[in-house]
């Protein structure tokens, strides 16, 4: 959506809910909030105008953690934390 721009909502406090989702707790650019709707710690960023999107995302914590990102439910992009190498004597 070249009309859109470029959207960034921040994680800020490290805290995930109770289905261990991230709460997108503030909203750092949206040029435009009719097709970027954010809501205040809410886990998700609903677009309203169908199209290609291109996405880039940066988490950085101290924990492992799972990052999914779904469109329409489904989801479409799974990172799992990787098990460093077992040292062998």
């Amino acid at each position: 959506v070249a009309k859109g721009g470029a959207g960034r909502w921040l994680w800020r406090s490290g805290n995930v809910t109770k289905g261990n989702c991230v709460p997108w707790e503030a909203q750092a650019a949206n040029p435009n909030p009719d097709i970027f709707v954010w809501r205040p710690d809410s886990t998700t960023i609903t677009t309203t105008v169908p199209g290609l999107y291109h996405l880039i995302l940066g988490f950085f914590t101290s924990i492992p953690a799972t990052i999914q990102v779904s469109v329409n439910g489904e989801p479409i992009l799974t990172r799992c934390p990787v098990s460093p190498p077992a040292l062998s004597n």
